[in-house]
């Protein structure tokens, strides 16, 4: 393989030509519908929704045991900001993602799943900084807990996830 060179510039390499180029033998098949249709059967997938309801009911449960544990109404709204930072951007970017406009075609699922989660992204900064200038006493601690412990919930909702749907 040599160098193209272009007014002292190191350009793309030339590649030699290859007079025939040989093609491997694969396997290829092609599925049929009812190939395609048992597919699906078996592996069925879990409905985003399904993850968000998850989530909420496990920050739920961490906001009121945080509130039973240290009786302070302070901790407790910063578990609830630490999981609305995870709920909301979540939600609202998930409603984004399954709209009819990402549905069109691959490039503007594509550029719908960027947009979204810039979003997710943006929201969630946001509500941090709104925690910290709205709630009195927040415990940063407790607030990034909550925050953590529901994005980890996912893989708790896909392991509880309903087997039998239609």
């Amino acid at each position: 393989m040599r160098k193209k060179r272009n007014r002292g510039h190191l350009m793309t390499p030339v590649l030699p030509v290859k007079e025939h180029v040989e093609h491997e033998d694969r396997d290829f098949v092609v599925w049929s519908k009812a190939d395609v249709q048992r597919l699906k059967l078996t592996n069925k997938s879990v409905s985003p929704w399904w993850v968000i309801r998850c989530q909420l009911g496990v920050g739920f449960v961490l906001i009121v045991g945080v509130w039973l544990q240290f009786g302070s109404v302070s901790k407790a709204l910063s578990m609830a900001w630490g999981v609305a930072a995870v709920l909301l951007p979540s939600a609202i970017g998930l409603r984004g993602m399954t709209s009819k406009f990402a549905r069109t075609g691959i490039m503007n699922s594509v550029v719908s799943f960027f947009i979204w989660e810039l979003t997710k992204v943006l929201m969630t900064l946001s509500l941090l900084y709104l925690a910290q200038r709205n709630v009195e006493g927040l415990s940063w601690p407790i607030m990034l807990t909550g925050l953590v412990v529901t994005l980890k919930v996912v893989w708790l909702a896909l392991a509880l996830a309903p087997k039998d749907r239609a």
